[in-house]
């Protein structure tokens, strides 16, 4: 399916992110914290502080992550934000540390990522979390289209025996039954539908 299919969906979800309020982005952000950890002890992670924990800095509604990083960073567990390459024609995401003293940056698209910090490739973390604008249960995915995370999820999971496990970040309201997918489309692992 051409990218086309997926503009209407695109279109229906921003707008309908735009018109959150800001205190039902803070319940989001909150609601992230407990639904995170459930994932967690769904999936059988019993150490945290073992988990290098991709994660990203909200844009354009998507649903916040700074209660969960908070959350994370209290509880040792290493964090790292996407940087995107000076190169736009490079769309593979590197990760760059986040510690409580971390300075940022704007990158590319006005996206916030630390200044310094270890970076390493998406397939060295053991997860990713990954906004949408919508998904369905079995881990189909509708981004902005600029194909930054499917270009990532592909490069992270090629010829690697152990790729990080991706998570879908959405507002309950994203999950939807069924996305046109394009060949190249990475599916998730699992889905996170934040409740509000």
């Amino acid at each position: 399916m051409s990218s086309v299919d997926k503009q209407p969906w695109r279109e229906h979800f921003k707008s309908w992110r735009r018109a959150l309020s800001p205190e039902k982005q803070r319940e989001a952000a909150s609601a992230l914290v407990s639904a995170f950890w459930q994932q967690c002890e769904q999936t059988g992670i019993t150490t945290p502080s073992q988990l290098l924990l991709g994660i990203y800095h909200p844009i354009a509604g998507e649903v916040p992550t700074d209660l969960l990083l908070h959350d994370c960073l209290q509880r040792g567990i290493r964090c790292f934000l996407p940087v995107m390459s000076d190169d736009v024609r490079d769309k593979v995401l590197t990760y760059r540390e986040m510690t409580q003293e971390s300075e940022f940056e704007l990158g590319a698209l006005g996206v916030s990522m630390p200044k310094t910090g270890h970076t390493m490739s998406a397939s060295m973390l053991t997860h990713l979390l990954i906004p949408a604008l919508a998904v369905t249960e079995q881990g189909a995915r509708i981004g902005f289209g600029a194909g930054y995370f499917d270009a990532t999820l592909h490069a992270a999971r090629k010829d690697n025996p152990k790729p990080p496990l991706c998570w879908g970040i959405v507002y309950a309201e994203q999950c939807v039954p069924e996305l046109p997918q394009a060949p190249w489309d990475e599916r998730l692992d699992a889905v996170i539908c934040v409740g509000i």
